[in-house]
């Protein structure tokens, strides 16, 4: 989030239902392997959320509503003020729902009709930011990110009978500043955040506290060399009871990349460096490398090779009677390629796209029981390989403009290696990694109206690690419709959706039940 990495220290996980989408201004998703620019854990890729403050906007704001079935009520409120030197920004929302929707429990005989309990969750939260135009080489921003998320921890279909009231409480406070000065062929941006987050789960308490500096200057040597390099300095503190005092660490990166673009001979190649010190202990040297190029008119090829690395998390290292001090961070070695292909015939786009990838993760950690107690050790050998494919069509059809994707994915995820003589997960798939993934899509649009339409499929995943147990493959179906208002400087959307048309009965983690059919109305207006 601008720059700031979001990853929680203690399980290295990012709740993304803890995210408001009206909070963000542009969301993109980079793929492969990237801890030599982004560092720790970016061993598949990374999302980037960025919030963007533009000048000379005048007066704006933007107010949006929601309420759909099981209770589900959401409602945001964004203000928005900019002139030629300075741009301001306030965000809000809150959002409920009680999701207490019937299902069939399939673990009971007969498959009776339950409604879910202790599923209800409540939130709120405020994003605020500021920028400042020094001067025509020079701008100044900050961000700050409240939130506030209470959810009920609903019981598994297997103790529906005697269910547990857990509850989870999420609150944090996020803050971000940055400076840029740029000149004619370089640039030089300061930047530092902080982030507090809290989360109790019934009577445990953890705390987590994280700052982060760095310093990045780019240098464009001409039209076809950049050389950008930094350095950042992170310090991460774990507060619980089930942690030692001393859970904290400070990291140290030295990162430095350089890029070619050739016009004439259509190459781009991309180096990138990264080492880092952690607790003044060294870390893998990791890089990555980039090329791309057009075969011809219609076809392009890239590739990508890379090492990447995730360190161990607080809860690895420092978890009372359990925790591990000696991990090793773990490391991967990656590479990819892929084929596009783009033509327009007439009045229609076409665009196909394919990826092959391979994976190989050495030192991974896995808990293990350990004299009669479970401890993380590096014992496993992770290979993952698979091929991505995605296929787009877009056209006009007299008035109505038509654009269909189709996408597929094949991952092959095992273990490599025996934890142990006569290990049973020793080439088994991992864990809720799907063999088969699928997506089709339909978007069509007429004067103001837009109807999407998405199928996806998820195939088989397994639930135990020697693939004896496994949670069945689902297909969802959703459809929208939106239609847009435009009058003087204002726009008005409404929009209907229908979630799960098809009704299906599914799972994605084990024995927790997923909602049926359900729908889902929202308005925003926007002056």
């Amino acid at each position: 989030w601008n720059g700031f990495n979001l990853q929680d220290l203690l399980n290295g996980g990012v709740d993304c239902s803890l995210i408001p989408i009206n909070f963000m201004d542009d969301i993109k998703v980079q793929y492969g392997g990237c801890s030599a620019l982004f560092g720790s854990g970016a061993i598949g890729g990374v999302i980037h959320m960025n919030n963007i403050l533009n000048l000379d906007k005048g007066l704006t704001s933007t107010i949006s509503s929601g309420y759909g079935s099981y209770g589900n009520m959401i409602g945001g409120l964004n203000l928005g003020y900019s002139n030629s030197f300075y741009s301001g920004v306030i965000k809000s929302f809150y959002g409920e729902a009680q999701n207490d929707f019937k299902f069939k429990n399939t673990t009971e005989y007969g498959a009776p009709i339950e409604t879910l309990k202790n599923a209800g969750r409540k939130q709120y939260g405020l994003l605020a930011g500021n920028a400042f135009k020094l001067s025509n080489r020079s701008k100044l921003e900050s961000f700050f990110w409240f939130q506030d998320n209470n959810k009920d921890i609903p019981p598994t279909m297997t103790t529906f009978r005697n269910p547990d009231k857990d509850n989870q409480r999420d609150k944090f406070y996020r803050a971000t500043a940055s400076w840029k000065t740029w000149h004619n062929n370089s640039d030089f941006t300061l930047r530092s955040g902080f982030s507090d987050y809290f989360m109790t789960f019934d009577t445990s308490h953890f705390q987590s506290i994280q700052s982060s500096t760095e310093a990045e200057y780019n240098l464009k040597l001409s039209d076809n060399h950049l050389i950008n390099t930094g350095i950042d300095y992170t310090f991460e503190k774990g507060i619980s009871e089930s942690l030692t005092s001393n859970a904290q660490r400070n990291r140290i990166a030295l990162f430095t990349s350089y890029r070619f673009t050739d016009n004439e001979s259509k190459w781009k190649i991309a180096l990138n460096l990264r080492d880092e010190l952690i607790n003044r202990r060294v870390t893998p040297l990791t890089f990555s490398l980039g090329l791309e190029r057009p075969i011809n008119s219609l076809i392009l090829i890239k590739g990508l090779i890379s090492k990447n690395y995730r360190v161990p998390t607080l809860n690895d290292l420092y978890w009372i009677g359990s925790g591990n001090s000696n991990l090793k961070c773990e490391s991967g070695f990656n590479q990819e390629l892929g084929l596009a292909l783009s033509q327009r015939i007439e009045k229609v786009n076409f665009h196909y796209e394919v990826t092959g990838f391979n994976n190989s993760v050495s030192n991974w950690i896995l808990w293990v029981p350990l004299n009669n107690n479970w401890s993380p050790e590096n014992i496993s050998q992770v290979w993952a390989r698979g091929v991505e494919n995605e296929m787009s069509f877009s056209f006009p059809l007299k008035k109505i403009f038509i654009k269909t994707a189709l996408s597929y994915s094949y991952t092959k995820s095992t273990k490599d290696n025996a934890d142990f003589a006569g290990d049973p997960t020793v080439n088994k798939q991992l864990i809720y990694v799907p063999l088969h993934k699928g997506l089709c899509t339909i978007t069509m649009v007429y004067s103001g109206f837009t109807l999407y339409y998405g199928q996806s499929y998820s195939g088989k995943r397994y639930t135990a690690t020697d693939n004896s147990k496994s949670v069945a493959p689902y297909s969802l179906g959703n459809i929208s419709l939106a239609k847009k208002f435009t009058f003087r400087n204002q726009l008005l959307t409404l929009s209907f959706q229908v979630n799960n048309m098809w009704n299906s009965v599914y799972q994605v983690m084990e024995y927790y039940p997923m909602p049926p059919r359900n729908y889902q109305i929202n308005i925003a207006y926007k002056l």
